[in-house]
């Protein structure tokens, strides 16, 4: 066989999906023929789609050599890198891609991409501006501007940018879910209207539904499939942990279906407690949605619903008889195909939000989380800091994308009544000085100066960012979008938090957890209510280092650290679905 023969074998294997096979034939040719370039770019695609970035990187730096002037290989390169978590070498890379072909759009794209993950956020929106300066009617590039502008905590004009991709190109997937999760961070936002807005998502994406199967029957183990990009180190992966962990083996089989090449230890672990764990990334939703229907699964969790790595296409395509939405994601997917949605009485009560869902709302009791162990050994809780600061610091450690105008102007009011007090913030987005001084602005025309605020960068190592909790007297809500993690571990790190209660699920998160731990009192009807309980506990030092030091043991009694439980509560309700 040829060369020209074998790479056209190669070809027709890598389009048919059949990768070993045209891995194999790569390896063959570059053998005989170590700088084709043609089997060097592709070998180098087909890595990329499996998770391989080392090689991916590698055969993408040999096309580069071969051929410096082409700027698509250096656009390569910089993927590749960037996914192997070298950002500096990539936008590198991709900065040379635009230079060599200033009018080509996707190195913009990836540059954009790479600054976002660096925390550089304004170059990020400069860079997605430079593909609609090239193609003005390009949805993606509105849409990216959207993404980094919300990442920015500019949330008025990332909806405003989302909905222009979304009018330009009503069939661009991401750019409408996205809108839905910045619609989800509006304080101004009417749950009606938001609710019209996944009505319309379901319209645009929504499939024809087969027949319903029968239900399984009596004796035969339920086959339940996850479907998340997160099994990983990820704050999803701790709620997961404890129902893979301890789910009843002789009544269910659990599968996961990964829509994320990223792995770690965590990856390893969850792959020992699952009967299978498939990589359905480089698969199209026809092709992943074969492979559920293959592996017979009865009921599909959606753990992801809108957020970035979701396979929306895949769950409108009904491989499973019964499929859930859970954990992920704080609203409807607004998809026919999702059957019910689990949640509990506090998160969504009665009567309230059903008109809010195109699911049926399944309330499990007690919580509709548990909070795992895959932290091995939490540090110690600290004495209250300030006992010997002499002030109160106030704290809040969610994403920056949740931090409205109307929250600035709440916590500024706090931080006038209780004087000489601070408020540290903690988010990923701090590690860009733009952002910083922007946030920084916002608080000075509320007469909060400079001194008065912290402002911390992300923390990689999960016991380090634990120890933060250290420093803080009292944690702050995110309103409407609630943190659910962040007040997990500060519950856990003995530190209470206030939070501002509102209609939907998304803005009540916060009054689940805190019942659940006594805290309901510190569960807020209204802003007046919400400053007035932050100003009433910073006023009474005693008393909060008292509750410091009972919360971390009042958690552990909780139904949301009764891992087994829970684990009971959600497998009967996932048999009550299909028997």
């Amino acid at each position: 066989m040829t060369v020209d023969e074998a790479m056209q074998l190669a070809l027709g294997h890598q389009q048919a999906r059949r990768i070993n096979e045209a891995d194999v034939l790569y390896t063959e040719i570059l053998k005989v023929a170590p700088d084709h370039l043609p089997a060097l770019q592709q070998m180098g695609c087909l890595a990329f789609e499996v998770g391989r970035f080392d090689i991916a990187a590698r055969m993408f730096a040999r096309t580069v050599a071969l051929q410096p002037g082409h700027g698509p290989h250096h656009s390569n390169l910089g993927e590749a890198l960037r996914m192997q978590g070298d950002s500096e070498a990539a936008a590198r890379s991709f900065a040379e891609a635009m230079r060599l072909d200033p009018n080509d759009w996707i190195p913009c794209k990836n540059l954009g991409l790479g600054l976002v993950l660096m925390g550089r956020l304004r170059e990020a929106v400069e860079a997605f501006g430079r593909i609609t300066a090239i193609e003005p009617s390009n949805a993606e590039g509105w849409f990216l501007q959207g993404y980094a502008k919300l990442e920015m905590g500019l949330q008025r004009e990332a909806i405003a940018l989302l909905r222009k991709a979304v009018k330009l190109n009503p069939n661009l997937q991401e750019a409408h879910s996205h809108l839905l999760i910045a619609l989800n961070h509006d304080d101004e936002g009417d749950p009606e209207a938001v609710f019209a807005e996944y009505l319309r998502f379901g319209k645009q994406f929504n499939l024809p539904l087969p027949p319903r199967a029968g239900p399984v029957p009596a004796g035969r183990k339920i086959r339940v499939g996850f479907i998340s990009p997160d099994f990983r180190q990820h704050s999803v992966a701790y709620f997961l942990e404890p129902v893979l962990r301890l789910h009843d083996r002789s009544r269910f089989e659990f599968f996961g279906y990964s829509t994320s090449n990223r792995r770690d230890q965590v990856t390893d672990i969850f792959q020992g407690w699952l009967a299978g764990l498939r990589n359905i990334t480089p698969m199209t939703d026809d092709q992943a949605a074969d492979q559920i229907r293959a592996d017979g699964i009865d009921i599909l969790v959606d753990l992801v619903g809108h957020t970035p790595g979701h396979r929306l296409g895949v769950i409108a395509r009904k491989p499973a008889p019964v499929q859930v939405s859970w954990l992920g994601y704080p609203n409807t997917t607004g998809m026919a195909a999702v059957d019910c949605r689990l949640t509990d009485a506090l998160a969504d009560p009665p009567g309230m939000t059903e008109a809010l869902h195109t699911e049926k709302l399944v309330r499990l009791p007690g919580s509709f989380v548990c909070y795992g162990k895959l932290v091995p050994e939490l540090p110690p809780v600290a004495p209250l800091p300030a006992l010997k600061n002499g002030f109160v610091t106030f704290g809040s450690f969610g994403r920056f994308a949740k931090l409205t105008p109307q929250m600035v102007a709440v916590w500024s009011r706090i931080l006038h009544r209780v004087p000489d007090s601070k408020l540290f913030l903690k988010s990923f987005s701090f590690k860009d000085e733009d952002t910083r001084a922007s946030l920084l602005g916002r608080f000075a025309q509320h007469g909060i100066g400079p001194e008065r605020l912290r402002l911390e960068g992300f923390r990689e190592c999960l016991h380090d960012h634990l120890l933060v909790y250290h420093e803080i007297d009292i944690a702050l809500d995110t309103f409407p979008y609630h943190g659910t993690t962040t007040t997990c571990e500060a519950l856990q790190m003995g530190v209470p938090v206030v939070s501002l209660i509102g209609r939907t699920h998304v803005a009540r998160v916060g009054a689940s957890l805190l019942a659940q731990v006594g805290l309901d009192e510190w569960a807020a009807p209204t802003e007046d209510a919400y400053v007035a309980c932050a100003v009433k506990w910073a006023g009474q030092v005693e008393a909060l280092a008292a509750l410091r030091a009972n919360l971390r043991p009042a958690f552990a009694a909780a139904p949301m650290a009764d891992s087994a439980g829970f684990t009971r509560i959600f497998e009967n309700a996932l048999e009550r679905m299909v028997r």
